[in-house]
């Protein structure tokens, strides 16, 4: 199976979210060095915020979310979604520094 081209999702991400999301990333991917790559690459969510992101899941599909639920796990999907993206080029970027 083909991995997923990191700066193909970026791109895809950019450019549903061209407001903030090159704004905030462009300066951190331009700037990656091997140890904060590493970093990212490594980084891990704590176990109380994968429990509540799993209890909204379950509500979600449910159909039982209150409005304040459904924004907090909105919050919780685009975090995940950016976290991912970060991680994806960290890894493409120690890739690349490998070879």
């Amino acid at each position: 199976m083909q991995r997923a081209n990191p700066d193909a999702i970026l791109k895809n991400m950019v450019a549903g979210h061209p407001s903030y999301i090159a704004k905030l990333f462009e300066p951190i991917l331009r700037e990656m060095t091997p140890e904060m790559a590493r970093i990212i690459v490594n980084a891990r969510t704590d176990s109380s915020v994968v429990e509540r992101v799993e209890y909204l899941r379950a509500q979600a599909n449910e159909g039982l979310l209150t409005d304040e639920e459904r924004a907090e796990y909105v919050d919780y999907v685009e975090a995940v979604d950016m976290l991912a993206i970060l991680q994806a080029k960290a890894r493409d970027e120690l890739a690349r520094q490998a070879s």
